[in-house]
């Protein structure tokens, strides 16, 4: 993927899922991720967590394309929270971060980041519930078989997190560490340069070295 890796998959029905006991959608979470597309269309989907059993229900989550916008989705065809206004283009590389707050026992609440920038605040939808029977991870499909729903391009460093993040990494990612001679190289994965002025490395409580000082990186560049 963006490093050189990652998980290719080109649109026909090739996907990967793994069982995994224990995931409710009624609790606190992240989701991020990289991705290219080579086709954006809608309902090709990106993530989900489902039973693979062709239905759908609101135990149920997918994140897939709504046209050329990301959507979030309880039970497959059920988006309540777009990207409106924010459109993905084919053969680009996008961070994707999807975070929910279980506010209540009836009170859902979901934001949605893409590359950095949260374009999607406070969205309340219908309730996520419970723990899908015999869940899946499912990277590349969602649960629902109508049409061609898989995906087409790259996907990479998937993350899910018991809580809802707050901020993402802007595009800086770590390339390299060499403990022989205490260095770590970054990577700006961004499309665009960012100023990392003031970037710190911590080991414990305590700071190595120095804030960073070099100003600004250009897209594609290491430091």
């Amino acid at each position: 993927g963006k490093m050189g890796k990652g998980l290719t998959l080109d649109g026909s029905d090739d996907y990967v899922t793994s069982s995994f006991s224990g995931i409710t959608m009624a609790a606190d979470w992240s989701i991020e991720f990289w991705f290219k597309a080579d086709d954006v269309a809608t309902d090709r989907a990106l993530f989900a967590i489902a039973n693979d059993d062709g239905g759908e229900d609101d135990d149920e989550l997918s994140i897939h394309f709504v046209g050329d916008e990301i959507g979030v989705c309880s039970g497959g065809e059920n988006c309540f929270s777009t990207t409106s206004g924010v459109n993905i283009a084919a053969g680009s590389w996008y961070h994707v971060a999807v975070t929910h707050d279980m506010l209540g026992p009836f009170s859902d609440n979901v934001d949605i980041y893409v590359n950095n920038e949260r374009v999607v605040t406070d969205h309340t939808g219908p309730d996520l519930r419970g723990e899908p029977s015999g869940a899946k991870i499912m990277i590349g499909k969602s649960d629902d078989d109508a049409g061609d729903n898989t995906f087409d391009g790259v996907i990479d460093e998937v993350r899910m997190l018991n809580y809802q993040k707050m901020a993402f990494g802007g595009g800086i990612m770590v390339s390299k560490v060499e403990p022989s001679t205490n260095t770590v190289t970054f990577y700006n994965a961004a499309d665009s340069p960012i100023d990392v002025d003031g970037l710190e490395i911590w080991k414990g409580t305590s700071r190595c070295g120095n804030e960073i000082d070099v100003g600004n990186v250009p897209a594609g560049s290491t430091f």
